[in-house]
């Protein structure tokens, strides 16, 4: 999900961040709690997929930020303010920001 973050903030923000800046950023999420997913955490996320109507892949980033026990998920593809497994949606490059933030 860094390089994820990466690419958004220096590429698709309305106002990108200088890649140096960027850098530093992610160097600092870096020392985060990282969620390795096995082969249950897969299994899961299917579910999550069929049961959210999610894609895969949102539903394995949903899933792994559930299993980390986050309350506010970050995402410019979901759409802000859903609820998804009892994680709130936001998109950071939007307005809107989260009850819980």
């Amino acid at each position: 999900m860094l390089q994820e973050f990466f690419v958004s903030a220096t590429d698709k923000a309305p106002k990108p961040l200088k890649l140096e800046i960027a850098k530093r950023i992610v160097a600092s999420l870096s020392r985060w709690e990282v969620h390795t997913p096995n082969a249950e955490d897969v299994l899961s996320a299917i579910d999550l997929q069929q049961v959210a109507q999610l894609s895969f892949w949102d539903a394995k980033v949903v899933h792994s930020a559930a299993s980390l026990g986050c309350g506010v998920l970050y995402s410019e593809d979901l759409n802000a303010g859903q609820t998804n497994s009892g994680i709130e949606i936001s998109n950071p490059f939007d307005t809107y920001v989260p009850a819980r933030a």
